[in-house]
């Protein structure tokens, strides 16, 4: 019995102590950087390559997120271990395309090749080259837009107003009784209510 409860206290102790070793900073700072990479990614899987990796949990997610661990752990930055993750995934899609070791190792030592394969990865574009056309292009259209609607509003208003016609008569003119009729209603209607 004595024996059960130190068994229970050393696992305890352990327990405790293992704990204790994954919430210290550098544990914290791995964290921290496999959310940066993982939420600047999608799942490399085929069946939910639209989901971020961040918030995958299949198969490949899981191995993805396990060897972002291993880059981190072995000391690299999150650049490096973003372009690490951008050059699997450009090899994993020429494989996918047919292409031998050999084609893959060839095609990939040419400078920006990785780039070029791999970027489906990305879960935004990278803010340089023709890819800034898709930051810019909406802010670009909605400013053109919004002139656009100002002018039209602007020359609809004063469309309006020329063609408005002339002003209405002010209420002492529409009062004044221009039937006799008009005078006996409205005497009548004194007497009813007086």
């Amino acid at each position: 019995m004595r024996a059960a409860r130190h068994t229970v206290l050393a696992a305890a102790f352990a327990t405790v102590l293992a704990a204790a070793a994954g919430t210290g900073p550098a544990a914290q700072e791995t964290r921290v950087a496999e959310e940066e990479i993982t939420e600047k990614v999608i799942c490399p899987c085929p069946d939910c390559s639209v989901k971020l990796l961040s918030t995958c949990f299949c198969g490949a997610a899981e191995n993805a997120k396990t060897e972002i661990r291993a880059l981190i752990a072995e000391g690299k930055s999150a650049d490096e271990v973003l372009e690490a993750f951008i050059e699997s995934a450009a090899k994993g899609r020429l494989a996918r395309e047919g292409k031998t070791e050999v084609q893959i190792d060839a095609l990939l030592q040419e400078p920006g090749a990785a780039r070029k394969y791999g970027q489906w990865v990305l879960a935004a574009p990278e803010e340089k080259g023709f890819n800034l056309l898709g930051y810019w292009l909406p802010i670009g259209a909605l400013l053109v837009g919004g002139v656009g609607v100002l002018f039209f509003l602007r020359r609809a208003v004063s469309r309006g107003r020329a063609h408005a016609g002339p002003p209405p008569p002010d209420r002492a003119a529409a009062a004044a009784p221009e039937d006799p009729y008009n005078e006996r209603i409205r005497r009548e209607l004194e007497t009813l209510e007086g």
